[in-house]
């Protein structure tokens, strides 16, 4: 498994890389062929998405839809949706978690925390849910 702080990886991405390596997650779960390495995501993803705009060199994300289409899989973005929401069998989500106490932000995705157990997902708030449904 990959992590933020595995070693060799972009400082960018330890910092701030969790909603990234939450999509990478997401479509890795869902394209067996893609190529899983941090030499792979820290260096030549990184650089094509954020040379494309998809998102800034400090991991901020703007298109996570079309990060997921360069990866080769192809998803309609179904909006930020409330912690209540119940994904449909063919939709996935990618969960927005805040901590107060540090005012610390983090993103998981279908079981994987790109920090491996983090402060944040387990003692912190779900605030949002960002849903997203594979397409043909």
């Amino acid at each position: 498994m990959i992590w933020q702080r595995s070693p060799g990886m972009r400082q960018e991405i330890a910092e701030s890389g969790c909603y990234y390596l939450c999509i990478v997650y997401a479509v890795a779960k869902r394209r067996t062929m893609l190529p899983l390495s941090i030499a792979y995501i820290s260096d030549t993803l990184y650089r094509e998405v954020t040379e494309r705009g998809y998102m800034n060199e400090d991991c901020y994300i703007s298109k996570a839809r079309e990060i997921m289409d360069h990866l080769g899989l192809r998803v309609e973005y179904l909006g930020k949706k409330n912690p209540e929401y119940q994904c449909k069998p063919d939709e996935f989500a990618i969960d927005h978690y805040w901590y107060a106490p540090n005012d610390w932000h983090h993103f998981v995705t279908e079981g994987y925390d790109p920090w491996g157990i983090s402060t944040t997902a387990t003692k912190g708030v779900m605030t949002s849910r960002r849903i997203f449904r594979p397409v043909s």
